[in-house]
């Protein structure tokens, strides 16, 4: 949001392919631990004081393991945070927060926070809240097409010691800790309602309506799994709304359409809520820089447009130091006076993408064909994931590695020895370990699947003795 290049000292690395995020409200920390036999500190409310923002009744929030329904009231109490009057995030909830910040200053960031708060779950993000075990967040399109499938594995009879592996493996142990982690698995706890929340927003995001729905050819002659479950041949692939699906089996997650970009037809003005305790990474940062990059832009030639934006950040309130890299005149390093390190580039593409109707259905098209010609190449096995994740091993060898692993899938063993082999016997290294956790633990197949594997590797036996 703010041409952030890379982030330096206050957060971890975070998968963001799969929507995980720093933890909410904290300066982006990652897991937090409080000293064990020490008091928790107090909220310090006659201090500071308490604020509340209006009913959200859009996004999704668990706390400690247990979804809670909307609407949602985010809440600052002296220095703390709420939702429903559940605490999310303690006073104090980091050893950074009691080394580097004046309460003063955690009390504005914990504002920031609940104003953050607000605005995720206005863009229907997930948040998962820990207390001081951390907490993270999903973004929109994870939380719709994701997050089901965590969903319905945290509900699953599999044992925690696989759940936990599988929560690691897709990341939630950089922000959440085990402990945290341990206590989801224990209480977790969600009614039908989110099912029917998280499939109307699926819907919603396809935009069906706008886009259409166009129907492919039937393919024959591949192998199709989706998170680990066979779907049998033939494929049609059918493009609904800005997704693609295979056997209403979502193949491809939708396309996320950019932001109108503004205008620029006017010079914005900061605004008095950016603050010598302003962050980078806040969200009415990132809408004053947008806005002033719109305006550059359509007045200034790119070279203008870089010396004047590094006027603007060298101005920002918050920006204590700030230099020039010294290989790239392009990116500016700047030290905020809450201790911040980032590194910000100065100009961005001037190309937008086109986002009317008959583009957008043109580049879909595209995308739609390319699908299809991957089927077509072949035999071949297709392996996609919720998460987009896609793998694709061809020709008859792969078909071999399937049939050899079959077995092994079927198979009753555990799924830790199931893991160590799978890899080899499928014959790619392209597999992320999340992915064949998930082919692992929701390996399912019709006796379809051995009879089209019994009957290419005959006639390929058959081809091989008549030569």
């Amino acid at each position: 949001m703010t041409l952030q290049v890379r982030k330096m000292v206050t957060s971890a690395v975070f998968v963001c392919a799969l929507g995980l995020q720093p933890a909410l409200g904290s300066g982006g920390q990652g897991p937090r631990n409080t000293e064990p036999g020490k008091p928790e500190p107090a909220l310090r409310v006659a201090e500071f004081g308490e604020t509340a923002g209006k009913p959200v009744k859009e996004g999704f929030v668990f706390i400690d393991g247990r979804y809670v329904s909307p609407p949602y009231r985010v809440a600052r109490k002296g220095l703390a945070l709420f939702v429903n009057e559940r605490m999310t995030v303690p006073p104090f909830a980091c050893g950074y927060e009691k080394e580097w910040w004046e309460p003063e200053i955690l009390a504005y960031r914990r504002e920031v926070g609940r104003e953050e708060i607000e605005d995720y779950l206005a863009k229907n993000f997930c948040c998962f809240f820990f207390g001081a075990q951390g907490n993270m967040r999903f973004q929109t399109y994870v939380t719709a097409y994701t997050l089901p499938r965590t969903v319905a594995m945290l509900r699953s009879s599999t044992s925690d010691a696989i759940k936990l592996k599988r929560l690691q493996k897709a990341g939630w142990h950089y922000s959440v800790s085990t402990e945290g982690l341990e206590s989801l698995l224990a209480s977790f706890s969600a009614p039908r309602e989110l099912d029917e929340r998280l499939a109307a927003l699926g819907e919603e995001l396809l935009q069906i309506e706008t886009y259409g729905i166009a129907r492919g050819s039937p393919i024959d002659g591949s192998f199709v799994f989706v998170d680990g479950e066979y779907v049998d041949a033939p494929y049609v692939v059918v493009r609904k709304g800005l997704g693609f699906f295979i056997k209403d089996r979502m193949i491809d997650l939708p396309i996320q359409l950019p932001k109108k970009f503004p205008a620029g037809d006017t010079d914005p003005v900061l605004s008095d809520d950016i603050t010598k305790n302003s962050s980078v990474l806040d969200g009415n940062v990132g809408r004053y820089v947008l806005e002033k990059v719109a305006y550059l832009q359509k007045h200034f030639d790119p070279e203008t447009e870089r010396k004047l934006m590094e006027e603007v950040f060298r101005g920002l309130p918050f920006v204590r130091e700030a230099r020039i890299d010294s290989e790239n005149p392009n990116i500016l390093h700047v030290t905020t006076f809450l201790g911040e390190s980032d590194s910000l580039a100065l100009t961005r593409p001037r190309r937008r993408p086109k986002l009317d109707p008959a583009s957008v259905l043109a580049r879909l098209e595209q995308k739609h064909q390319r699908h299809e010609r991957e089927l077509e190449r072949g035999m071949g096995c297709y392996y996609f994931f919720s998460d987009g994740g896609r793998v694709r091993v061809g020709g008859y060898k792969a078909v071999r590695k399937l049939a050899l692993a079959v077995p092994l899938l079927r198979s009753s063993r555990p799924t830790e020895e199931k893991l160590v082999e799978i890899r080899e016997k499928l014959g790619s290294s392209q597999f992320s370990d999340e992915n064949l956790v998930e082919l692992v633990a929701n390996f399912s197949a019709s006796p379809r699947l051995e009879e089209r594997l019994h009957a290419i590797m005959s006639e390929h036996q058959d081809r091989e003795d008549g030569n």
